[in-house]
């Protein structure tokens, strides 16, 4: 389990990412991959992984998920390749 409560960059001079994880919490902070003036134009993988009959996760009293989730409450973005 992955809990952001900073930032979360991903490399953008890098060929290839991934990112593996059962679940990520975007919780107080940020998960980027690129920006506006330098998207990553090469190719990321978040790759979730579990099992159906894995236990749910309590995030909080208020929030609880099963697995292969990416929970955000926080800040995902996400800048690829113009299409």
């Amino acid at each position: 389990m992955i809990t952001v409560n900073g930032l979360l960059l991903f490399k953008y001079d890098k060929p290839q990412l991934n990112l593996n994880a059962k679940h990520i919490y975007i919780r107080g902070g940020e998960l980027r991959i690129g920006n506006e003036t330098h998207p990553h134009i090469n190719l990321a993988t978040i790759t979730l992984h579990g099992e159906k009959k894995s236990a749910a996760i309590a995030y909080t009293n208020a929030v609880e998920a099963g697995n292969k989730l990416i929970a955000n409450v926080g800040k995902m973005r996400l800048y690829g390749a113009p299409r």
